[in-house]
Order: structure tokens, then C-alpha cells, then sequence
């Protein structure tokens, strides 16, 4: 059996049978992990408030990624403004939007089970 040599790289069945198995165990690791014991950073105060906002980043990132990639090159700043305009429009979109909505499910709560519809075929 030879090892790689410096720079040399694997070849590319053992890259395609190896390399997702490890990183599915990986992750599956981190997450049981996490599960199990959830570290104090996801008691942050801001990475709550990110968790709160997070559905509105993950839609609105969108709608700039493709304009930012056509008019810069370099990764960074892409980043940085995404990430500018990102966070404050999903801030904007939760307070003004996302939670108002979700307070009217105190106002109008979904009926019970028990008083459904029962429907028999």
C-alpha cells in the first residue's frame, strides 16, 4: 500500500465513497452531540434574536445573492453587503410583519379535535 505524496490527491472512487460517509457522520455526531447536551451559545441573547429573524434571512437573502454576484467578483464583499442588507430587512420583516401575524393565533385559535368534522368513507 502506498501513501499519497505531498500535494498528491486521492483518487476519485475512494474521494466518492469516502468523503460523504464522513461528513454524514460528522454532522450526524454534531447533532446528536447538541441534542444531548446543548451548549449555553445557543442561549445567547443574539443568537436567539438571529433564530427569531432566521426564516426572514433565509428568504430574503435570496433576492440579492444573484445581483450582488453580477456586480462584484471578490467572495468578501459580497458577504459583507449581503449581510448588510440582509439582517435589517429580516429584522424589518419580523416586527413589522411576522409577529403581528403570529399573535393573531391567540385571537383566532384552531378548533379542537374534538369538535372537527368527522367525515366517514
Amino acid at each position: 500500500m502506498r501513501l499519497l505524496e505531498k500535494g498528491e490527491i486521492l483518487p476519485w472512487p475512494l474521494i466518492y465513497n469516502v468523503r460523504r460517509p464522513l461528513i454524514t457522520l460528522g454532522v450526524g455526531a454534531g447533532l446528536l452531540f447538541v441534542l444531548t447536551q446543548p451548549p449555553c451559545a445557543l442561549q445567547w441573547r443574539w443568537l436567539v434574536w438571529i433564530g427569531q429573524i432566521s426564516y426572514g434571512i433565509y428568504v430574503i437573502h435570496a433576492c440579492f445573492g444573484h445581483w450582488l454576484h453580477s456586480q462584484f467578483s471578490l467572495a468578501p464583499l459580497i458577504f459583507m453587503f449581503q449581510l448588510a442588507l440582509t439582517i435589517p430587512l429580516a429584522a424589518a420583516s419580523w416586527y413589522l410583519f411576522e409577529a403581528p401575524i403570529l399573535k393573531q393565533k391567540q385571537r383566532w385559535p384552531m378548533p379542537s379535535r374534538s369538535h372537527a368534522v368527522q367525515v366517514s368513507y
